[in-house]
């Protein structure tokens, strides 16, 4: 995100206009029912629930044993353990 795309919080974040700004897959049919009070946690550069949803909507877009072992590591499964 560039900064002509935002501005600046009082502890110096930067704040897009626009939630999309943050998000590098599924853009926009996704969000249509989605709450804009909701929405605006996604807008700050630093924001867990933007990096939660790219990593998420991205490691569903590749194959289903990826995914397996992905969330496998989220919830500190040892990647051994998990059976193809």
């Amino acid at each position: 995100m560039h900064s002509d795309e935002g501005h600046l919080s009082p502890s110096g974040v930067l704040i897009a206009n626009d939630f999309r700004a943050n998000l590098i897959i599924d853009h926009d049919p996704v969000f249509a029912d989605v709450r804009a009070s909701k929405l605006k946690h996604l807008r700050g550069a630093n924001s867990e629930d933007a990096v939660t949803w790219n990593v998420f909507r991205s490691l569903r877009q590749i194959s289903p044993h990826t995914r397996v072992v992905a969330t496998s590591v989220a919830k500190c499964i040892p990647i051994d353990r998990v059976s193809g």
